[in-house]
């Protein structure tokens, strides 16, 4: 079998190789913060001009994608937002046969509004075969809304696990060292860390860093209210903005902090959680979106609600205090992501989804 991923997706072409013969990959070259993945020169990429985010290019991408599925002998399209799966189908429309076709979302904040969720399960119905739920609140509402379940598949992110460096040593050498990896903007909530920094040293007399990773470019006001913030409660060498870094470097240094910290307002399936998991670190997280289904609590990690400092606090002065549990709690994490969340493990549950669709075409 032969696959087509509209849009760039790496880690869903790492499933699908699992079982087909030809992964190819369409990327927009004019997409705004397009990013070269190393990843991609695993599969075959096809650059196309063909702007994926908006509804007025549907019927040129379904031509588009329809030329593809024909040239490359495609049997699977895979696509990631709702305007490609509506072009996607209309090239199998078009083309006159049948191909598998699979979607997914990444917006979590699309799924918290209610009638938004209900277009987007009637554009499930018309436009796939079986759609790709990355987290179980997603799931559950189109499971209400009328999906049959043989038309959805339950499937977080995946994550290459063995390519993170292991934290081996769970002594702490004297500051206690949290680190976050995210887009530095509201949602990912920067700025919550601080007042939580704050209360570890001021209120806890904690010794304890924070290093945020991520750009910084896009949100500039907010990158200044978290500076400001941090200014004003006098933390400037204690909470760092420490920018963009790749993940070369990230796959080894990850694993000399002492915890993760992710205080986010909402998650679909967070791939920064996975690595924390994969580099053996102790997780503190709110208790959002799909988190939960990669965080079982006191388990692989601590959750906590949206916005609560106080319990925030109280958990990281727990691991921070009790060595043998934060190292309970890292040893755990890597090995359920190293079970649980593997490209192989995905690629056998899609393989059989699409095997009986396929015997129903």
């Amino acid at each position: 079998m032969n696959a087509l991923v509209v849009g760039q997706s790496t880690k869903m072409a790492d499933i699908l190789s699992q079982f087909c013969d030809n992964v190819y990959i369409v990327i927009d070259v004019n997409a705004s913060g397009l990013r070269y993945s190393p990843e991609l020169e695993d599969y075959h990429v096809i650059r196309s001009s063909i702007n994926m985010l908006y509804y007025y290019n549907i019927i040129p991408k379904a031509r588009y994608v329809k030329r593809l599925i024909k040239e490359y002998k495609i049997d699977i399209v895979f696509s990631q937002t709702k305007y490609d799966m509506v072009a996607a189908k209309f090239a199998s429309v078009l083309l006159g046969h049948k191909v598998v076709l699979l979607g997914t979302s990444h917006n979590s904040y699309s799924w918290i509004n209610k009638a938004a969720v209900q277009k987007m399960s009637w554009l499930i119905k018309l436009s796939t075969d079986c759609f790709v739920a990355l987290a179980s609140f997603v799931y559950n509402q189109l499971i209400e809304l009328g999906i049959p379940q043989n038309r959805l598949l339950l499937m977080p992110n995946t994550i290459e696990y063995d390519a993170w460096k292991k934290k081996e040593d769970y002594d702490c050498k004297g500051t206690f060292r949290m680190a976050y990896v995210a887009f530095v903007y509201p949602g990912k909530q920067q700025s919550f860390l601080v007042d939580l920094l704050k209360d570890l040293i001021y209120s806890k007399g904690l010794d304890v860093e924070i290093d945020c990773y991520g750009d910084s470019e896009k949100y500039a006001e907010y990158v200044n209210h978290v500076n400001s913030k941090i200014k004003d409660y006098n933390l400037s060498e204690k909470f760092h903005l420490k920018g963009r870094v790749d993940n070369s470097t990230l796959r080894s240094l990850l694993c000399e902090y002492d915890a993760y910290i992710c205080p986010s307002q909402m998650e679909m399936s967070p791939v920064n959680i996975l690595e924390a998991k994969a580099a053996g670190l102790p997780i503190i997280s709110t208790n959002v979106g799909g988190i939960p289904d990669l965080i079982k609590d006191n388990y692989d990690g601590l959750l906590f609600n949206f916005g609560d400092v106080k319990t925030a606090s109280e958990k990281v002065s727990y691991i921070i205090n009790n060595k043998g549990f934060r190292e309970l709690l890292g040893n755990n994490a890597r090995t359920s992501v190293s079970k649980e969340y593997t490209a192989k493990e995905a690629g056998v549950r899609l393989e059989q989804i699409i095997s009986c669709i396929k015997n129903t075409q």
